[in-house]
């Protein structure tokens, strides 16, 4: 109870002792100004003379940060005054003393502080020293997109077609293309353009310079000239043109070819492969003696006239099968009802002897197969045939298919009606008359 009567009591005087009091620390304090020591940091650190590293092909990577502190000890009167901005550090490559270090000088221009008062907390800028490589990359182009249906890339060309690369080694060595980039979609003539070389890694990635100093890269050319070609494309089917079909061994015949594939893509100027086609001639495709099929394979190569090749991928060459295959013979039955008679004589009449001829027929097994009997018929030539009985050849119709082994024949009897009727009479009466001149057997 004494205590909070003690505290409330006068408290106004009490807090205006307090307030002077203050007011006398903060005066003495600074009319004694001691001495103290701070840190003073975010000092930037200027590079100087590295053109001198640069001219010895060297070039350098530096290994941390830019910045650096000070550890500043004077009065506090100026010590609270200090900022990074009031000190100069400087890294010279004059004064480089081994390999990877940088000594770092720092000096205070605004003159606050002596050289006395501080204590560097970096001594030295910490490189990474690399080799300059100069290397020389060939230009290629490279397409984007797809020509315009029915047209294909063709020869690429560029200009210039060989830069040279000035960089650092490690990026130097990871450079494995150089190409410019032209754009072919829905192209049906020639592409030209200027455009930007891009260097690409083992991956195909493009390589960025970004990190590299300005002074440590340089290219001999940065763009180049691109010219792409445009090629029309053509299906051409082949053509075999087969000697000797005639002259196939005998009892065989030749059946036609087969070729594989039929097609080949081509692609060339559109004037000259509208103009294209593929024959290949008799003197290589030839069955002449032939008694088994015939496979040849057959470079098209020279076939193509100048300015015209494949299509990327597409076979070069052909395999053409000459079907050469034997022949085979079967009968066949001609009912008579299917012989036409020719050039009979208008008194006589016919008779065949027999109803069938058998003809003997030559032709592949496959179409033997589907020959039927009521399609062949035959024809007979009476002419300067009298009566009696002849044996007669039989000209048979066959499709073109077919063959005939031998010349059937069939036996025919004419027969002259008036003369057969006086002869039958002739026989009447001779056997009246014997028959009047014989005795009753009683007269007997």
């Amino acid at each position: 109870m004494k205590a909070k009567k003690w505290i409330t009591n006068n408290w106004h005087i009490k807090l205006i002792s307090v307030f002077f009091a203050a007011i006398i620390w903060v005066i003495v304090i600074n009319v004694d100004d001691p001495i103290q020591t701070t840190t003073v940091g975010n000092i930037s650190i200027e590079i100087v003379n590295d053109d001198l590293f640069r001219a010895q092909g060297k070039t350098y990577t530096v290994v941390g940060s830019l910045k650096m502190s000070l550890r500043v000890t004077q009065r506090r009167s100026v010590t609270a005054r200090l900022t990074g901005a009031d000190f100069k550090a400087v890294a010279d490559f004059k004064d480089i003393y081994q390999e990877g270090q940088v000594p770092i000088k720092v000096t205070c221009p605004s003159g606050k502080v002596s050289a006395n008062d501080f204590i560097q907390l970096t001594q030295s800028l910490e490189i990474q020293v690399e080799e300059l490589k100069t290397i020389t990359q060939e230009v290629t182009v490279q397409t984007k997109g797809e020509p315009a249906e029915g047209y294909m890339i063709g020869e690429t060309s560029v200009f210039p077609n060989e830069i040279t690369i000035m960089a650092p080694a490690s990026y130097a060595d990871k450079i494995r293309k150089a190409v410019v980039i032209a754009d072919v979609s829905g192209a049906s003539e020639e592409v030209r353009c200027n455009s930007a070389i891009q260097l690409l890694d083992a991956y195909g990635d493009v390589m960025s310079t970004e990190e590299i100093a300005e002074d440590d890269f340089s290219i001999s050319s940065d763009t180049a000239d691109a010219h792409v070609e445009i090629l029309n494309t053509k299906s051409v089917p082949i053509n075999v043109s087969v000697g000797g079909i005639d002259q196939v061994a005998s009892g065989y015949r030749y059946t036609g070819y087969d070729v594989d594939p039929e097609k080949v893509n081509l692609s060339g100027l559109k004037s000259v492969l509208g103009k294209v086609t593929i024959e290949i001639p008799s003197e290589i495709a030839n069955v002449a003696g032939a008694s088994s099929d015939v496979t040849l394979t057959i470079p098209l190569g020279p076939y193509l006239p100048e300015g015209v090749s494949f299509v990327e991928g597409e076979k070069e060459e052909i395999t053409v099968t000459l079907k050469v295959e034997p022949l085979k013979e079967q009968e066949f039955q001609i009912h008579v009802s299917s012989l036409e008679l020719e050039n009979i004589e208008a008194n006589l009449t016919t008779e065949f002897i027999g109803q069938y001829v058998t003809i003997k027929v030559r032709g592949l097994e496959e179409d033997l197969k589907k020959l039927e009997t009521e399609n062949l018929s035959g024809r007979i030539n009476l002419k300067d045939m009298g009566a009696g009985i002849h044996s007669l050849p039989v000209e048979v119709s066959l499709p073109d298919a077919f063959e005939l082994v031998e010349t059937p024949t069939i036996n025919i009897r004419l027969v002259d009606p008036a003369a057969a009727s006086t002869e039958e009479t002739s026989s009447e009466d001779g056997q009246d008359n014997q028959g009047g001149n014989r005795l009753p057997d009683d007269a007997a």
